[in-house]
């Protein structure tokens, strides 16, 4: 049955209207500039992993870090000099932003700001949801990223490996911030919590704000999603291996049929 022209100008008709209904309460140009803001977080890593990557292996996140230690990529030393490099990295990132907006009063429609400004990006639970439910959304989120990073990074066997693999891994960062941004401001790496909250902690009166009894979750989920993702991949691998050695366990044998029939023939 073929739509009539008609109904195909009411239906898009419609879905126009909605969708004007729902973006103009929060301005479109508001919506745009939330895309934008979401999308900064996947081209970031995506050109630092181009930046670093032949140097370090790209990874600036504890938990990735974590990951390729359990996959036995990296020492317990390199591991731990790692972790050291990227805390600090946070802190002092953190305390540059710190620096560049103390003296920051009123932005936009608000008539102050908080202090430190905007509490320098804290990642805080949102008021809405418990704090297992924010658990159960930082492990979704820090798993989805870190088996994307397992494998196409460090997957040798992947087709990102010749194919940028930075590209997936930003893009998986883009998808996992639109979704956990409204209600965990979006972890999935310790140390992304750990810098802002600690410079509030240490400049302003607001500690009791970026750091309550849902703290935890920041570094209990990323990291525990990384055990299960070395887990999986590494299940995954041995699936892969042991097909690719019955696969080659059969070839040799239909190769040795074929050269026991050759053989066989002549005598025939």
């Amino acid at each position: 049955m073929i739509a009539k022209p008609g109904r195909i100008r009411r239906f898009f008709s419609a879905n126009f209207i909605l969708c004007y209904h729902y973006l103009y309460p929060m301005k479109l140009t508001t919506f745009l500039i939330s895309l934008l803001f979401y999308r900064s977080f996947g081209i970031s890593i995506l050109a630092l992993a181009h930046s670093i990557g032949h140097l370090t292996g790209g990874h600036m996140n504890p938990g990735v870090t974590f990951l390729m230690f359990l996959r036995r990529q990296i020492s317990a030393t390199k591991m731990a000099c790692y972790m050291f490099c990227q805390f600090l990295g946070a802190l002092l990132a953190s305390s540059l932003v710190w620096g560049s907006t103390a003296k920051l009063e009123s932005f936009g429609d608000a008539d102050s700001v908080t202090r430190p400004p905007f509490d320098l990006g804290s990642t805080t639970v949102d008021g809405s949801i418990s704090t297992g439910n924010a658990f159960l959304l930082e492990f979704m989120g820090s798993f989805f990223f870190y088996f994307v990073i397992a494998q196409t990074a460090l997957d040798k066997r992947g087709i990102a490996t010749s194919m940028f693999p930075a590209i997936p891994i930003g893009l998986i960062l883009v998808v996992v911030h639109i979704c956990l941004i409204p209600f965990t401001g979006c972890g999935v790496n310790p140390a992304r919590t750990f810098g802002p909250s600690m410079v509030v902690c240490m400049v302003g009166d607001r500690c009791s704000d970026v750091v309550g009894s849902w703290y935890w979750i920041y570094y209990v989920g990323p990291f525990l999603a990384a055990f299960a993702v070395a887990e999986v991949t590494m299940l995954i691998d041995t699936d892969v291996e042991g097909d690719q050695q019955v696969s080659g366990d059969m070839g040799a044998k239909h190769q040795k049929d074929d050269t026991d029939e050759e053989n066989a023939a002549p005598q025939a």
